[in-house]
């Protein structure tokens, strides 16, 4: 015959709900009774947080638009003549792939030697580790370990300059992140003027390449119609030069150029303030709550209810 079962064994394995709301309550109390430890504790993470976030340096974004021009350096007649002359135009330099160039192009943009050569050239070691310089004695604040270009690169190529390409729209964007917005906006524009400049020098240098070899396999050729295609492949490369010359931006066209921002992009002080509230908060919480069970040695949902003094 069974023995009926205690009431211990028939409680659900999971405990009483009426436990939990009674150690919620308690648990409320306690917060309660220590409500201004709490608001105190509070007040003073927003504060700190917002003391911190004011000693802040101010960073500002600006976004140059960019719209990769895909230069080919072959015309329509050319093109037909690559296919045909396939040997003869790759010996001369002749290539039709646009897309290649493209992807050269915004290669350079993010280049290490783009950036080192813009930082050399514009003197911009002092300006980027402004905190190492001594602007009065003009030289490094410790001589012996100052910053190299490589310390610069890492730092323009990670925290300052950024290049985004929309596959959809074929949009390039080169953005520029610095404390101070005019000079950002001066070199998001540079950079871009820097890599046009280089790609022309580039493209005329190959195009008159070109037509130096194709001159020399047209004193060569033995028969009329490789004399007409070299005749042809030497006229569009002659125009591509031309082309080159006249053309500033030759490798990209800016649709927007980069502008001096009114607002900048961090900090954002009240969310630095709100999460010093909220650090604040909940470690005032942690601490009266932590406070409260080393002095009964138990768990707070327990039937004895005893309750700390007002912390001072």
């Amino acid at each position: 015959m069974n023995s009926p079962r205690s009431l211990d064994d028939s409680a659900p394995v999971g405990g009483n709900s009426a436990d939990d709301v009674l150690q919620w309550r308690e648990a409320w109390d306690v917060l309660w009774g220590e409500r201004w430890f709490i608001a105190r504790a509070t007040a003073y993470g927003t504060i700190l947080a917002a003391a911190i976030s004011l000693l802040m340096t101010p960073v500002y974004r600006v976004e140059a638009v960019l719209d990769p021009v895909a230069q080919s350096q072959l015309g329509g007649i050319a093109s037909s003549l690559a296919g045909k002359f396939g040997d003869l135009a790759g010996l001369a330099g002749v290539n039709p792939a646009s897309g290649e160039q493209t992807q050269g192009s915004i290669a350079m943009l993010r280049s290490r030697a783009l950036a080192e050569a813009f930082i050399r050239e514009r003197g911009l070691m002092p300006v980027l580790f402004s905190r190492d310089w001594d602007e009065q004695k003009k030289e490094w604040s410790d001589p012996a370990d100052p910053p190299t270009m490589g310390d610069a690169y890492e730092k323009f190529d990670e925290q300052i300059r950024e290049v985004k390409e929309d596959r959809k729209s074929g949009m390039v964007k080169l953005i520029i992140e610095w404390e101070d917005p005019r000079l950002a906006a001066q070199w998001a524009n540079e950079l871009v003027k820097r890599v046009n400049k280089k790609r022309q020098i580039e493209a005329i240098r190959m195009a008159e390449s070109s037509i130096r070899l194709l001159n020399d396999e047209l004193r060569r050729a033995t028969t009329v119609e490789m004399q007409q295609a070299i005749y042809r492949l030497i006229e569009s490369q002659t125009k591509s030069v031309v082309m080159a010359k006249s053309t500033e931006e030759y490798a990209f066209t800016t649709i927007d150029p980069a502008v001096p921002p009114d607002r900048k992009i961090r900090p954002k002080r009240w969310l630095i303030a709100a999460f010093g509230m909220f650090v604040g908060f909940v470690v005032a919480a942690l601490i009266v709550l932590m406070r409260r069970a080393g002095k009964e040695r138990r768990p707070i949902g327990s039937a004895h209810r005893s309750f700390p003094p007002a912390l001072k």
